[in-house]
């Protein structure tokens, strides 16, 4: 009777085992399910709320160009996010990010004959409304060129109304340019502004580009 009684215990411990392991693994397949498998040779990141109620605490990526960063739910939704570098070769590539146990294959697009490629994408910007770090209004814009010689371009704001954006002259060498971008929070109200760097080089098959600049202004 005592073995039956323990053998009737271990069944439920083993039970609980593999339907607990199922039910995290069916978290994980959540986490992933609203994320895209296939991006643009531009690179970019892909993001995902987590409701409070997912339990998807740790990521990793399979390949350098694909970095996972989680922010895991606790009180409030976290978030799960991966950022994809631009693919400047003329060949698809496959990465594979895990969460939880669960892979999600990434397929990135060739980069066309002759192009320009800019990262990162979006430039994020967190500043108070007054008296922000000068080093935290400062950020770079990288532009690369392939399949073809070095374009002539310029990088201005795309809208003209958006007055805490500047765009500098940048530094360019062997097909590679460092663009200067700072923001100034001074007038602005606690809020999240979005502007855009318009990159036009003629001769690229892709131009002009849109690169996304996100400011948040904290009281």
């Amino acid at each position: 009777m005592r073995n039956q009684m323990r053998l009737s215990g271990f069944n439920l411990a083993l039970m609980g085992l593999v339907l607990g392991a199922a039910s995290q693994a069916a978290r994980a397949e959540d986490c992933l399910k609203s994320l895209l498998a296939s991006i643009g040779y531009e690179g970019g990141v892909r993001e995902t709320a987590l409701p409070v109620s997912m339990d998807c605490t740790t990521g990793e990526s399979k390949v350098d160009w694909i970095s996972v960063t989680i922010t895991p739910p606790g009180t409030v939704s976290g978030s799960l996010r991966y950022y994809v570098k631009p693919n400047l070769k003329p060949a698809m590539r496959r990465g594979s990010i895990t969460i939880g146990g669960q892979t999600l294959t990434v397929t990135q697009e060739r980069a066309p004959a002759g192009g320009i490629a800019g990262s990162p994408s979006p430039l994020v910007f967190r500043l108070p409304s007054t008296d922000p770090d000068p080093e935290k209004r400062k950020q770079t814009l990288t532009l690369k060129v392939w399949g073809g010689e070095e374009f002539p371009y310029t990088a201005s704001v795309a809208e003209a109304d958006q007055h805490w954006i500047r765009v500098g002259a940048a530094k360019s060498a062997n097909g590679v340019a460092q663009v200067p971008v700072s923001v100034d929070a001074s007038g602005l109200k606690p809020n999240v502004y979005t502007a855009h760097i318009s990159v036009n080089a003629p001769g690229a098959t892709n131009s002009p580009l849109k690169f996304t600049v996100n400011l948040t202004v904290d009281p």
